[in-house]
């Protein structure tokens, strides 16, 4: 991985800092009571290869195992770890595009946009955006067909506050 980069592979999201990599579990993200571990080590700026191993045997790796495959790949370099709250740890943005709409979101912000003449927008309130995020992520297969006046129904069916407007008003 280079600098600056962020991959999510399974349950795990990785990212490359100038002078370290960092593995996070994102099994438990956004959740209040759950713990994400973070497993990180300081490296050298040109060093990219070790991590491509912990990429390709990410999937598979619970905490444990990946604590025991950092120790090992990096068996020179001073391991780090650390618990923070899931509730604490960003959401993974989803952006996406449809036939006539595209919706962006991370759990604090969401929005859904006609890509059509009007330019209607549907922007929910904070409140809303957690439950309409997790909707999204949970029906990723339903979502691909839909049309955007299918967003406004379905936002009533939730019971999502949210603020329409036009960009012609």
């Amino acid at each position: 991985m280079h600098v600056g980069e962020t991959k999510e592979i399974g349950n795990w999201r990785f990212h490359r800092y100038a002078h370290s990599f960092q593995a996070l579990d994102i099994e438990h993200i956004g959740k209040r009571g759950k713990k994400c571990v973070e497993i990180s080590v300081d490296l050298d700026s040109t060093d990219h290869t070790p991590s491509s191993l912990i990429l390709d045997l990410a999937p598979s790796l619970g905490v444990e195992a990946m604590k025991a495959l950092f120790e090992t790949v990096y068996m020179d370099e001073t391991i780090h770890t650390y618990e923070v709250r899931g509730v604490d740890v960003p959401l993974t943005p989803i952006n996406l595009h449809g036939s006539n709409w595209t919706l962006s979101s991370d759990g604090q912000m969401a929005s859904v946009q006609e890509s059509e003449v009007n330019e209607y927008t549907l922007l929910m309130t904070k409140s809303s955006a957690k439950k309409f995020y997790n909707w999204v992520v949970a029906n990723q297969d339903k979502i691909s067909e839909m049309k955007f006046r299918d967003w406004s129904d379905l936002i009533d069916t939730l019971g999502l506050k949210v603020h329409a407007y036009c960009a012609l008003d």
